[in-house]
């Protein structure tokens, strides 16, 4: 009797395996214990796919944070030699902002470049601090006479001072060599320990 005829036999009378050949049972034990084996597996992995998934992002988002870091650790010189530069930097651009003694000297230096550029100083008035987290702005109110040439020295004498100050709203009116020039300086100081809220 081949396979196929053993099979249909089988269908017609599933209780009597024991007279079938020892082939045709091996293989129905075999294709049982596959659908028995799938079946547990489809039920054993069907609850864990959601876990999968959450672990798999969760992974993907630790390596990104192991990326960044790994980056950071390999240029770690290179960051501290970058903050040391910048170190420098920041203390020698504190350096050019005059101290609290040193205002009324750094207003009559303003106040000198516009006299030394030949210009006529109409008004020059210092306006109250402005107090910022760590510094101090103080706005000064200017208005020059003269021509295009002098008024283009004023601000290059401005700009060549020792101490940050710089100058905002320039507005210039008149014809020729008679110009007026409305400006506002600003200079800037750092609050000490006791000034800073």
């Amino acid at each position: 009797m081949n396979f196929l005829d053993e099979l249909k036999a089988f269908s017609e009378d599933p209780t009597d395996i024991g007279h079938r050949s020892t082939l045709f049972r091996f293989v129905l034990v075999g294709f049982l214990f596959l659908i028995i084996a799938i079946g547990l597996v489809v039920y054993e992995w069907k609850d864990k796919t959601p876990i999968l998934e959450g672990i798999q992002q969760k992974e993907n988002v630790l390596m990104q944070s192991f990326r960044t870091k790994h980056k950071k650790a390999v240029n770690l010189e290179a960051y501290k030699k970058q903050l040391a530069d910048m170190e420098i930097t920041f203390e020698g651009m504190l350096n050019q902002l005059p101290g609290k003694t040193e205002i009324d000297d750094l207003l009559e230096d303003i106040s000198n470049a516009g006299i030394g550029s030949g210009l006529e100083q109409k008004v020059f008035k210092p306006n109250p601090e402005i107090r910022k987290d760590f510094y101090a702005e103080l706005p000064i109110t200017i208005s020059l006479e003269g021509d295009y040439h002098q008024m283009a020295d004023f601000a290059s004498r401005v700009a060549a001072l020792p101490r940050i100050v710089t100058l905002h709203n320039f507005n210039i009116s008149g014809e020729g060599e008679n110009l007026k020039m409305d400006i506002q300086a600003k200079t800037y100081r750092y609050l000490e320990d006791d000034e800073v809220n």
